[in-house]
């Protein structure tokens, strides 16, 4: 966020991805710090490459002293924008602020509940999709699961490592080798 004198600029966030567009907004007060409506105002935006683009900044019409542009991100890195503003009967005014772009953070797209897919991934699993509706029936339908697991028997067996003679054998093999190697090595 910048401000000088009578100009605030404001960016509606301070990381954008690429590709993004960026809502600057300038909030111009005259000398007794009225709205002023009638200014000129434009935004310069510079990429970290030094690439420049002007934008003329006009304003909302809803709001009494605040102009505002849409600015399209193309490259990653820190980008600065300065604002000039010229207000009838005072001196031009020229504010800076800064703001970074970065690659798009793919996790947080989509990210809304997809019940479709829940449901296709609980029918495969043989699991059952529930929301919050379903709360009251959970005992009943936890139970036709269990009784369902039963007839179609799946069940957990526990073996301890000892007991699989091809596990045994594989960490006998791998700790003579290991022997023999420090051995050659003259660690042994």
């Amino acid at each position: 966020m910048g401000s000088k004198e009578n100009v605030a600029l404001q960016l509606d966030r301070d990381v954008y991805a690429k590709g993004e567009p960026v809502i600057l907004r300038a909030t111009v007060l005259g000398t007794s710090l009225e709205a002023v409506n009638d200014a000129k105002v434009k935004a310069k935006f510079q990429d970290p490459f030094g690439n420049t683009e002007e934008i003329d900044m006009p304003w909302i019409l809803t709001k009494d002293g605040v102009y505002q542009c849409r600015y399209e991100t193309r490259e990653d890195g820190d980008h600065k924008v300065s604002v000039h503003v010229e207000i009838p009967n005072l001196k031009p005014l020229d504010v800076e602020t800064s703001f970074s772009v970065t690659h798009p953070f793919l996790e947080f797209n989509n990210s809304g509940l997809n019940e479709n897919l829940l449901r296709q991934m609980a029918e495969t699993t043989g699991g059952a999709y529930l929301n919050e509706r379903d709360a009251a029936n959970l005992g009943p339908l936890l139970k036709k699961l269990l009784d369902k697991r039963e007839r179609t028997g799946s069940f957990v067996e526990e073996k301890d490592l000892w007991d699989a003679p091809v596990f045994f054998l594989l960490l006998v093999v791998f700790l003579g080798l290991e022997w023999s190697v420090r051995r050659r090595g003259g660690l042994a």
